[in-house]
């Protein structure tokens, strides 16, 4: 069983990454490994005024790198032929460490 970390764009569309995360994720748990869904598990926590200002945005992506180092792998959920630059960030991060990844191309 291998944990895949799914990483999704958010920041422009908050409502689309959250049904990409839960559509892969899903997808992930079928074929029996354990989804890790940074954005499903954020989402709840920095929503509120207090955290969700930009400052909190370097927090907010050390901690969802914190989740893809102890990975086993990292699916990369691209539209529209771009990763955002959370995901380039990310991406930079599973290279670092040499964690395997897919790409996802998906249109709008």
């Amino acid at each position: 069983m291998k944990t895949i970390y799914i990483a999704v764009p958010y920041a422009s569309n908050p409502k689309r990454g959250i049904e990409l995360s839960i559509k892969y994720g899903q997808m992930v748990a079928r074929q029996g490994d354990v989804p890790i869904c940074p954005v499903l598990l954020f989402d709840p926590i920095f929503t509120c005024e207090d955290l969700c200002e930009k400052t909190h945005r370097q927090f907010i992506l050390k901690c969802c790198i914190e989740l893809l180092n102890k990975c086993d792998e990292v699916w990369f959920i691209q539209v529209n032929d771009k990763l955002s630059s959370g995901q380039g960030y990310e991406l930079e991060c599973a290279i670092g460490e040499s964690i395997p990844f897919k790409v996802i191309e998906l249109e709008a």
